[in-house]
């Protein structure tokens, strides 16, 4: 199996570190697996909050997070082509800081950024 670096081009909030099993509403599966996705998913939705997400980054062993409303990856090897109007058009169009700025707050996450941002990350996997 090869190692592939790609480039990951997303709106949203770099986080500090912190430790999934850590954060009090991470659900345990009935295997005793923490499932992020899911658990993050359900704690948005209860707070009416869509579209929003996680980014993994840096690398599948040893992942960082960015919460974000849009992601797009570039694989080693390809071209991504940027749009810079849609870069500027959609956050303020589609509400995305607010909704990042609820998902924020409501996942008791915190951010060296005072707001959201277009972030450019590597991913090792």
């Amino acid at each position: 199996m090869g190692v592939s670096t790609d480039a990951i081009l997303a709106y949203g909030y770099e986080l500090q570190e912190f430790e999934p099993d850590d954060m009090e509403w991470i659900e345990e599966d009935e295997d005793g697996y923490t499932d992020l996705d899911e658990s993050l998913a359900k704690r948005l939705r209860e707070a009416g909050v869509t579209g929003v997400g996680f980014t993994r980054h840096c690398s599948v062993d040893y992942p960082m997070y960015i919460l974000t409303t849009y992601e797009r990856t570039s694989w080693r090897g390809s071209v991504g082509k940027v749009d810079a109007h849609e870069l500027v058009a959609r956050p303020p169009s589609e509400g995305w800081d607010a909704k990042l700025d609820t998902a924020l707050r409501v996942l008791g996450l915190t951010s060296p950024q005072d707001r959201p941002s277009w972030l450019i990350v590597s991913n090792w996997g």
